[in-house]
């Protein structure tokens, strides 16, 4: 699975921007990140802006911020590391 490691500027947000949902009193702002053509000079591959409505879509962007996407690499043991493991104890104490 990919993740994005993303920035953005709080300074920028529009203030019309940020919902306020009535029933918990929680605040949100809709935001979408769109892939670059080409990652930048700090490999940064995503650029993050206020979401628009409709309506909006031909207003110019809100620019937010930018963040690139990275992946978790899960280490699967080996044959060998699996020789190298602690042995578990047997315990005859469960209640079944």
């Amino acid at each position: 699975m990919d993740y994005l490691n993303q920035s953005i500027c709080l300074s920028d947000i529009p203030k019309e921007s940020i919902r306020l949902d009535e029933k918990t009193g929680k605040k949100y702002l809709a935001i979408t990140a769109g892939l670059m053509k080409q990652p930048d000079k700090n490999g940064n591959t995503y650029s993050v802006y206020v979401s628009q409505r409709k309506g909006e879509r031909k207003e110019d962007r809100v620019y937010l911020g930018k963040g690139r996407s990275f992946s978790f690499s899960e280490k699967t043991p080996s044959p060998e590391s699996v020789g190298d493991m602690p042995q578990a104890e047997y315990a005859d104490d469960l209640p079944f």
